[in-house]
């Protein structure tokens, strides 16, 4: 069990929250009617949804085997405790907010919400169906102590995706399980089975650069032929997570963090949990104000889509109690640090 942290873990994460952030972006330009649907942009949209969200449960699986122990049922017990107050509190939290943001501005929302017990239970809204999903996945995998269990559990993964690709479940719980347990699973191995430095950095440049040239030839074929096949999407998603992965692997592993990295990697869940709640009120004010020119709305949206949650999460640090709603474990573990000092 390792405690350090792995910058280029924490910079693949932050890679991942990027074109999450674009993805939902530009979708609700699109929604709006603010930009046109576009060939780029439907490429651009379907190329990164293969792959940013599988890249996030990859690197959970790889922290969650790296730092924890969770090899019986009392380390089960403690572990699922402190997920379900680390996940389950950002969760309600922000869901309950957007569901309450939606109602309130029904109008002027690109989708509306549905009944807010449907949203937290059945149908989580995006993007926090993240965490909803991830928690199951804690509840149902223990970190690996040999290679029977990986093995295990590997094939019960790659099962489970065989039978998502040609099977429909009726609950999203099921659905996001059979999708993405798959890529968590996959980092757990690498935690266990391999460690960056394996390979000079200039091996890992020529692999990513590789992944990342079939990426993006296969992408663009499917996508101006809609060829179908179960496979391609499993196949492009591979590639995703390597080309993010392996540069940033071949590279911090010997170099320090840099200042532009190490601001997105400390503001990764911040970023992910409240870039919609920044762009989409401001797209609805400059709206209102009559501002419908598509480079201001570009270039605020992205800008607040970034700066709204790194100001937010700065104030929730300098005012301490709010940290909770995004941090909770690390409030509590502070608050028990300062009563034992006493």
């Amino acid at each position: 069990m390792q405690t350090k942290r792995e910058i280029w873990i924490d910079n693949s994460k932050s890679v991942a929250c990027i074109l999450v952030v674009l993805g939902h972006f530009f979708q609700s330009m699109t929604k709006a009617n603010l930009l046109p649907q576009s060939a780029l942009l439907g490429w651009f949209d379907e190329a990164i949804y293969y792959f940013h969200v599988p890249l996030f449960f990859f690197c959970s699986g790889y922290l969650y085997q790296r730092t924890a122990c969770v090899d019986s049922p009392a380390a089960w017990r403690r572990n699922l405790a402190k997920k379900a107050l680390a996940l389950g509190v950002p969760y309600l939290t922000f869901s309950c907010l957007t569901w309450l943001l939606k109602t309130l501005f029904a109008d002027a929302v690109n989708d509306a919400a549905g009944g807010l017990l449907d949203t937290l239970l059945v149908h989580p809204a995006s993007p926090y169906w993240y965490l909803y999903a991830l928690f199951f996945l804690f509840c149902l995998v223990p970190t690996f102590q040999t290679r029977r269990m990986a093995a295990f559990y590997t094939a019960a993964a790659v099962a489970l995706k065989a039978a998502g690709l040609w099977l429909s479940f009726p609950l999203p719980a099921l659905t996001y399980l059979t999708d993405h347990a798959v890529w968590f699973v996959l980092g757990m191995l690498l935690a266990r089975r391999c460690r960056p430095g394996f390979a000079p950095p200039a091996r890992y440049g020529l692999l990513s650069g590789g992944a990342a040239a079939v990426f993006l030839a296969l992408s663009v074929v499917r996508y101006q032929t809609g060829m179908g096949g179960s496979l391609w999407a499993p196949l492009l998603c591979l590639l995703g997570i390597a080309m993010v992965l392996l540069p940033m692997a071949g590279y911090y592993h010997t170099h320090p963090q840099n200042r532009f990295w190490g601001l997105l990697a400390r503001y990764t869940l911040p970023i992910y949990l409240m870039h919609t709640l920044c762009a989409a009120p401001l797209r609805v004010l400059l709206n209102r104000l009559g501002i419908h020119q598509v480079p201001v709305h570009l270039l605020a949206g992205l800008f607040f889509s970034f700066a709204g949650p790194i100001f937010a999460a700065w104030v929730t640090e300098k005012l301490r109690w709010p940290l909770f709603f995004l941090y909770p474990n690390r409030v509590l573990a502070q608050r028990r640090a300062t009563a034992a000092k006493r």
